[in-house]
């Protein structure tokens, strides 16, 4: 998790996001997380944190958290060429249900590869997001 936390908290403010498939589960906010990195989709990333405060944030906040985020991935890019690919290797949903960790297999364009841990977590909604607290 200290990868992607550091990915994801640099990265994070790089890494993760909303889109295709796996439904409302750990594994599919992982994926949709991964997509919107690949794409360099910073406001999908955006979207696929979790916020405890998700209702008290203001438009203004949530597109300085977009620009922030496309920033990191445009820098992120320069650095390793983007991602190439990525695989969701595992998922561990905690006995309470509301926190999970998946485990992530990234390839940069530049060959580097990382594995890495994403923490998750429910929101107020349900919905699976990525946890990038410490």
């Amino acid at each position: 998790m200290k990868k992607l936390l550091g990915l994801v908290a640099l990265v994070v403010a790089m890494f993760v996001v909303t889109a295709c498939g796996g439904g409302n589960s750990p594994k599919g906010a992982a994926e949709k997380a991964m997509k919107a990195m690949k794409d360099r989709d910073a406001k999908t990333l955006v979207d696929m944190l979790y916020n405890a405060k998700e209702d008290e944030t203001s438009q203004n906040e949530k597109d300085m958290a977009v620009a922030m985020f496309q920033e990191k991935m445009d820098k992120q890019y320069e650095k390793d060429g983007g991602i190439k690919s990525y695989e969701v290797l595992s998922e561990q949903i905690a006995e309470d249900g509301n926190t999970a960790v998946v485990d992530v297999k990234i390839e940069y364009a530049n060959g580097k590869t990382d594995e890495d841990k994403m923490k998750m977590k429910k929101n107020a909604k349900g919905e699976w997001k990525v946890d990038i607290s410490k």
